[in-house]
């Protein structure tokens, strides 16, 4: 009913309900007013995706301009997963070698998980087997296929090295070599080798012993190891 104080007023009908304007949607569903934060350390980007559409409508790349990232001299990797070759195509010595090393990762899972549930007869297999396979995945990822350049690192260096001319006598010159993708497994177990053995001989002979090898050059008067070994023969 209409309220009592607009019953003299002009066109106010009576004996009739009240009626107020509400939105079509409930409260709970009107949507929110969104306010921008006005930030200076925020900035606000206004595009338009129709003016960028009509900006660059119709245009094709006509020159020889490179996108593809193969002028640097090392690839930009964008991400950190591994990207394997489909079934039935060939593999690539990059692809090939992240697939040996996501395949040695799910080997050493895969034998650890047995090794807990194994009896206590069983768990020194598997234990050796866990420790061969960590052995050879570090040999794998001492390789750093990633990281190649495709060129003779030791000619570098020396290009480096004699276009400088400003080393000084006695400084030590440490080069960071970088193998080949083409270096296989069995080279740098070998050179692992070798220079296991010949630490094994330089700690034999003394030769890091430097006080001992200048007592033993006064005694026998003797530049080389060869020489004083002669010498104390000799006098035996």
């Amino acid at each position: 009913m209409a309220d009592p104080k607009y019953e003299n007023l002009p066109g106010i009908a009576y004996d009739q309900p009240d009626v107020y304007e509400t939105a079509d949607l409930p409260e709970a569903d009107q949507p929110e007013p969104y306010e921008e934060e006005e930030n200076e350390c925020i900035e606000q980007l206004h595009l338009s995706v129709k003016d960028s559409f009509n900006k660059f409508k119709g245009k094709f790349l006509t020159g020889t301009v490179d996108f593809s990232d193969r002028l640097s001299r090392k690839t930009r990797i964008g991400a950190g997963e591994w990207e394997l070759a489909a079934e039935g195509e060939p593999e690539t010595v990059l692809e090939r070698y992240n697939r040996l090393r996501c395949e040695f990762s799910e080997l050493l899972e895969q034998v650890t998980e047995q090794q807990n549930k194994a009896t206590e007869s069983e768990k020194d297999e598997f234990s050796k087997l866990a420790s061969q396979i960590n052995t050879t995945k570090k040999l794998l990822e001492e390789l750093k296929l990633e990281e190649g350049e495709q060129i003779d690192p030791k000619a570098e260096k020396l290009k480096e090295y004699l276009a400088s001319g400003k080393k000084k006598q006695g400084e030590v010159v440490t080069a960071h070599l970088k193998l080949k993708p083409d270096v296989n497994l069995a080279q740098t177990t070998r050179i692992a080798q070798l220079e296991h053995r010949l630490h094994k001989l330089e700690q034999a002979a003394g030769v890091r012993d430097e006080e001992a090898f200048r007592r033993l050059q006064t005694v026998t008067g003797k530049a080389t190891l060869c020489g004083a070994a002669a010498s104390l023969a000799a006098a035996a």
